[in-house]
């Protein structure tokens, strides 16, 4: 019997999300790991799932990127509700047509990792806490 062995390089498919105006953005990741943002559009890059048809201003989005990592990266699991009413998303988007809607395009993906967290602290009197605060948290995450 003769066997050959086959060498078949690893493929990476890039899974890019399309969020369609009203719809809600969310990713879940299992146990260790955490979602990583790759890239985040709004507006109408092209026809697909939430644009059927060309009635123009295909091209025309707003990189929101940053937006979805202070939101999204580093944590566990993420939901955002998506709308052209949403002051954040609509803030120094090009006029691409009022009448029509935009819809978001986002790539993100889950990786090993442990969830970050932050602690702000509203009141300086506090800051005497802060150690305690920290060495709780810890305790907590791991």
């Amino acid at each position: 019997m003769y066997l050959k062995v086959i060498s078949i390089p690893q493929i990476c498919v890039t899974v890019i999300d399309e969020v369609c105006d009203g719809g809600t953005y969310e990713k879940r990741c299992r146990d260790g790991e955490v979602i990583l943002v790759q890239s985040a559009k709004y507006g109408r890059m092209a026809l697909g799932n939430c644009i059927t048809k060309d009635y123009g201003q295909l091209g025309c989005y707003k990189d929101v990127t940053d937006i979805f990592k202070s939101k999204c990266a580093g944590k566990k699991s993420c939901s955002m509700f998506i709308t052209k009413n949403d002051e954040e998303l609509i803030e120094g988007y090009p006029a691409c047509g009022a009448e029509l809607f935009p819809y978001l395009e986002i790539d993100s993906s889950c990786q090993a990792g442990k969830p970050q967290y932050f602690v702000f602290l509203a009141y300086p009197y506090l800051g005497l806490h802060v150690r305690k605060i920290i060495v709780l948290i810890t305790k907590l995450l791991n």
